[in-house]
């Protein structure tokens, strides 16, 4: 991984570059982006879009995507069934590759994928230990390659922080927080931390934070948007740390009061690492897992295909499962939810774990989670009893966690775009020079 930009045009666009670019723009629309509450595709977003696309064809290159994605696994058990990569993982990495095979058969140079995985940016924060997020990564890249053997391509790619600032086996990494005197971060959940991934952490919030101060004033003052935010991501992690081993001997109010502290060092890391990818891949077509507006820079998209796959919000009631209005400002991921396989469905569906245990302990189904083999990675497979009928739609009042609090902190993001990370983006010069002279090369 280096910091790159392409060559300019050494001769006049073709017709055929332009064409193709526009192919490979309704291809994103109909196979990968997610529309979102006041979405702006057709309002500037789709003309945004294919700019940076043709970026590419205009000069012949392979179009080059990166998506900050599949950090590892939620702590809570209430949403998964294990700290390692499964099923929901192995349908995202299809789907990845299935869209830069399809660019492929469009635009003959094809399509390149990152998956700028940010588990160490935030483990720490979300009660996940470095040497989880190195085990899950290490299997998520050994699905990825059976996945790309499979399919004769080498389509995604796999970065992390750690491969960002390429400090792997380097002699300079032991003296590195002493030479450039890079301050430590704040720790409010008791988690493994490792030496490589947390010097990396304070390398990017020491050179690419946002100001701290101003985003404390703007809550302090009550600034609505972003007082919404820290509410939001207060109540997600509330959730979120519900169950974890530190935070069983807390009451609620304690609890409380965590979260709050965790919220505001999320914010500071979103902001930083957002920065981070901004500078480091400033020529590729940015996109999310989280809701946007789809204005640009950033483009939501859907890691399963909302074709045969359903969110669902509990396995009970007749009701047509899918992602319908309510779920539009949360995209389901494998790393908060389960897949789930209903016997004689044609659909799989995606659930917090709870939502199967439960259905399965109540009678309304039998079966169980299916350890993942070759050919399918792990996931539950159950069989409808008489009594019971087709899975209810995802998020409805029930998920009112989710609702209040993830959803709050989605929405201003799709709102609010890049001005969320325009606080004070003040690199120091030389930190700045050290960050590219570390950046990897691929």
């Amino acid at each position: 991984m280096r910091l790159h930009l392409l060559p300019g045009i050494d001769h006049p666009p073709s017709h055929l570059s332009q064409l193709q670019a526009q192919q490979i723009v309704e291809l994103f629309n109909r196979r990968l982006r997610h529309t979102s509450t006041n979405d702006q595709w057709e309002f500037g977003g789709r003309e945004y879009f294919k700019d940076r696309i043709y970026y590419y064809t205009s000069r012949e290159l392979p179009c080059e995507f990166c998506l900050p994605a599949f950090p590892c696994k939620s702590s809570n058990p209430n949403k998964v069934m294990g700290s390692m990569p499964d099923r929901g993982e192995e349908m995202g990495l299809l789907k990845l590759h299935g869209f830069a095979r399809e660019v492929e058969e469009i635009y003959p140079p094809g399509a390149k994928v990152w998956i700028i995985s940010d588990g160490h940016v935030f483990s720490d924060c979300i009660g996940v230990g470095d040497d989880i997020v190195d085990s899950y990564t290490s299997k998520l890249v050994e699905m990825n390659n059976r996945v790309s053997a499979e399919q004769v391509s080498n389509r995604v790619k796999f970065a992390s922080l750690v491969d960002l600032f390429d400090l792997k086996n380097s002699y300079e990494a032991s003296n590195l927080a002493q030479d450039l005197n890079i301050p430590g971060i704040n720790h409010y959940v008791d988690t493994c931390l490792e030496d490589e991934a947390e010097l990396c952490r304070c390398i990017l919030m020491s050179g690419c934070q946002s100001d701290r101060a101003a985003l404390r004033k703007k809550i302090d003052s009550g600034d609505p948007a972003i007082l919404a935010l820290y509410r939001g991501f207060s109540r997600f992690m509330l959730e979120d740390l519900e169950l974890h081993p530190a935070t069983k001997n807390m009451t609620k109010s304690q609890r409380k009061k965590l979260s709050v502290k965790v919220s505001f060092e999320m914010i500071m890391r979103n902001q930083a690492y957002s920065n981070l990818v901004e500078l480091l891949f400033p020529d590729h077509v940015r996109l999310s897992i989280h809701a946007h507006n789809n204005s640009g820079p950033k483009f939501g998209i859907q890691l399963f295909e909302k074709e045969f796959c359903k969110p669902i919000g509990m396995l009970s009631q007749s009701a047509e499962a899918g992602f319908n209005s309510d779920d539009l400002l949360h995209i389901p991921t494998p790393w908060h939810n389960c897949v789930v396989e209903v016997t004689g469905d044609p659909n799989i569906y995606v659930g917090k774990s709870k939502v199967i245990i439960d259905a399965l302990s109540k009678g309304l189904y039998k079966g169980s989670w299916k350890e993942g083999r070759r050919e399918k990675a792990g996931h539950f497979q159950v069989e409808r009893l008489e009594t019971a009928s087709a899975p209810m739609p995802a998020m409805k009042t029930e998920d009112r966690h989710e609702k209040t609090g993830l959803t709050v902190i989605l929405a201003f993001m799709s709102r609010n775009g890049a001005n969320l990370y325009r606080y004070s983006f003040g690199f120091g010069i030389s930190l700045y020079k050290r960050l590219i002279s570390w950046v990897p090369r691929y």
